[in-house]
């Protein structure tokens, strides 16, 4: 089969699981061939893992409202890129694993939405403002629980699941009761809530597929270094991009205080000038993050992650799951959602 009639199939398939609901338009993901088709194997296995049928049908229809409305997929598909990196296919264990990922990212994001009161999310209303808290907070329970179910018996990957999960649980809790001001704090943040799934991705792809341990380290810190690019672009677009591609509203980490590179960065500079912080106002502040040097130094801090990320692998040979990563790190900095 080929890679075009393999989308084709998938693609329909999904259609049927979301029972004909539109699906998002094509990401900037899915412009890379390799990586559209492991989007698609993806979005078809994670609709067929994600249900739980012996829960009340109101929590699967939540589930599915949200994962039928699209999303980016980019660590599952780092995952299978990883998988792959050396020339050998991915097998069903690399896509459970992959899977697995994508829920307990998704659960993050339901239990963010709550924390911060979005009230969209790609694209349509929040679950706890259609469904109500309840239903949220359960079907978040959900999916980590579907998650570490569908993982498997293999208890390295289990490991690596679970630090994963405390993870991305301590960079909540910094995030939400951390006093994060400085850079240096953020960054401890983002490393702890964001890079950390996406160096899962890339460890649990080469564990999955029993890949050499000095390939695994490689790839471990490709993601670590695209997930702090990934954070810090996704902090500059909540600023100056467009709501309609990014399928939210903007400008809600900087209506609700919430730590960010820019916030960080004008924090730090406010700082290195003889009472700085005493003098400026709330306006002030607000207009010195959005200033062309705030976000040109943001921007230039995304590349060199970015960067770091290729130069990772960048030894490695050259196959299809290598090709695919580093395209996907040249386009994480440079995307528009």
């Amino acid at each position: 089969m080929t890679i075009a009639s393999a989308i084709t199939k998938a693609a329909q398939m999904l259609v049927e699981s979301c029972n004909g609901k539109k699906i998002n338009e094509v990401s900037w993901i899915e412009q890379i061939p390799r990586a559209r088709l492991y989007s698609s194997l993806i979005e078809r296995r994670l609709t067929s893992l994600a249900r739980i049928n012996s829960f009340p049908s109101v929590f699967n229809d939540s589930i599915m409202e949200l994962l039928c409305a699209g999303g980016k997929l980019i660590r599952p598909v780092l995952a299978l890129c990883a998988s792959e990196v050396t020339g050998k296919r991915h097998n069903v264990c690399v896509l459970d694993a992959a899977v697995a990922l994508e829920m307990i990212h998704v659960s993050s994001l339901i239990l963010d939405d709550i924390i911060d009161e979005s009230p969209k999310r790609r694209g349509i209303g929040t679950l706890h403002k259609k469904y109500g808290y309840d239903v949220a907070i359960v079907s978040a329970g959900m999916l980590l629980l579907r998650a570490h179910r569908s993982i498997g018996e293999t208890r390295g990957m289990r490991r690596i699941l679970y630090d994963t999960t405390f993870k991305l649980l301590l960079g909540q809790a910094v995030e939400t009761r951390g006093d994060v001001y400085t850079e240096k704090q953020y960054i401890r943040m983002i490393q702890f809530k964001t890079a950390s799934l996406f160096e899962a991705s890339m460890k649990l792809g080469a564990v999955a597929n029993k890949l050499p341990d000095s390939v695994t380290l490689k790839l471990v810190e490709y993601g670590r270094n695209l997930g702090m690019a990934f954070q810090i672009r996704d902090d500059i677009l909540d600023m100056i991009g467009s709501p309609h591609m990014l399928q939210k509203p903007v400008r809600m980490d900087l209506g609700k205080g919430k730590p960010t590179i820019l916030g960080a960065k004008a924090y730090d500079s406010l700082k290195a000038t003889p009472n700085g912080l005493a003098k400026i106002g709330k306006q002030s502040l607000v207009r010195l993050t959005m200033s062309r040097n705030i976000l040109d130094a943001a921007n230039q801090l995304a590349s060199e992650y970015a960067h770091r990320a290729i130069a990772a692998v960048i030894d490695l040979k050259s196959t299809p799951g290598k090709r695919c990563l580093v395209e996907l790190a040249e386009k994480a900095t440079r995307r528009d959602s």
